[in-house]
């Protein structure tokens, strides 16, 4: 889904649990996810509207090379203040202890070889 989409929901009441935002080789399925956001390659993280995302957990994965990409997207979602920003990256995990770390990078990798 877009944050357009996320926007129009959260306006009309909805708050999900939590919000992944996969950025890069997404999976094609996970457009059609109400609580996935995808940030392809090539996507102008500059001009997007994040406040979607306030006062969420937001879970953020890097698929695939898209180290600059990843930066944009971990800075544009912390200047929002979400509840919680946990991140699943090429270089590892960082979330609230070690086994949530451990379940980012299940997840990251099962994205991963879903795309």
């Amino acid at each position: 889904m877009s944050l357009d989409t996320l926007k129009k929901l959260r306006i009309d009441g909805y708050k999900p649990k939590a919000v992944h935002v996969l950025v890069g080789d997404a999976p094609k399925w996970a457009n059609a996810d109400a609580d996935t956001v995808c940030i392809k390659h090539g996507a102008s993280v500059k001009s997007m509207d994040f406040r979607p995302l306030v006062g969420l957990p937001v879970s953020i994965f890097q698929l695939g090379d898209c180290n600059l990409l990843l930066l944009e997207t971990i800075h544009a979602v912390e200047a929002v203040k979400p509840e919680l920003l946990a991140i699943a990256a090429n270089a590892g995990a960082v979330g609230l202890n070690p086994e949530h770390e451990r379940i980012l990078e299940n997840l990251q990798r099962r994205y991963a070889c879903n795309t």
